[in-house]
């Protein structure tokens, strides 16, 4: 595979899971769920992934905390998938 193939950057809004994420400020009828979105994230694993982020997590609007730990769940398999094995 040609190396521009193999790095890539993410951003993922949460607005895109909304109905795990409640606490979003822009929310997105028929977006993907946690599930799909952590998919996306393992498909990229043999990829040089250089850097990502997750934004519009609003903990404020979501008294629940079902933002925060979806946000946190992606976030973490994020780190393991592509970062897990640097030591």
């Amino acid at each position: 595979m040609p190396t521009w193939y193999t790095r890539a950057g993410s951003t993922t809004s949460i607005t895109r899971a909304m109905a795990e994420a409640p606490g979003t400020g822009s929310p997105e009828p028929g977006g993907l769920r946690v599930p799909e979105l952590l998919e996306i994230v393992r498909m990229l694993g043999d990829c040089q992934v250089i850097g990502g982020d997750l934004v519009e997590v609003t903990h404020a609007w979501d008294s629940s905390g079902r933002t925060g730990i979806a946000a946190s769940w992606i976030i973490r398999e994020a780190l393991l998938t592509w970062w897990g094995d640097l030591r």
